[in-house]
This record gives C-alpha cells, structure tokens and sequence, in this order.
C-alpha cells in the first residue's frame, strides 16, 4: 500500500493527448509486426515478446542460431522502416 502510494506520488499521470498517442503506436506496431511474413513473425514475437535467445529458437525450429538471428534481423528492420513512416507522417 505505501509502495503505491509512493509510486503514485513520484509518478504523473498521463494526459489524455499522452494517452491516445501511445494507444495509437501500439495500435501500429501491432500492424507492422502481423504484417511479416509467418516465420520472420514467430520469430520476431519469440525473440521480443517471449525473451528466448537464438539458440533457444533455432534448437525450437531446428535450424540454427544464425538463422534465426538473421531472420529477427531482418524482421527488426521492417518493423523499424513501418515505424519511421508512421512517426514522420
């Protein structure tokens, strides 16, 4: 209870323009990433969402670490190039 209290103190509450901004950025990074292909996808949630390493993945998928770090590579820049078309529009 205290903890929150401090937390709470410490930390302002958002505007609603803050709010809906970010609301909105997720909204596109949500797009972008289900707009990869299937396997750079998988690999791209496992990697980032899911905080498995290459090795992990490759030993999931049988293939190897460079593959699949190619592959979130790869993946990594897509999303990142949908990202800067959002951010400068």
């Amino acid at each position: 209870m205290e903890e929150t209290l401090n937390w709470r103190a410490v930390r302002l509450p958002k505007s609603i323009e803050e709010v809906i901004l970010e609301e909105e950025r997720a909204e596109f990074l949500y797009k972008a990433i289900n707009a990869l292909p299937e396997l750079q996808r998988r690999r791209f949630l496992l990697y980032y969402e899911y905080d498995y390493n290459c090795s992990e993945i490759g030993v999931m998928e049988h293939c190897s670490s460079t593959a699949v770090y190619q592959s979130v590579a790869r993946a990594r820049e897509k999303v990142k190039a949908q990202m800067r078309k959002y951010l400068s529009a």
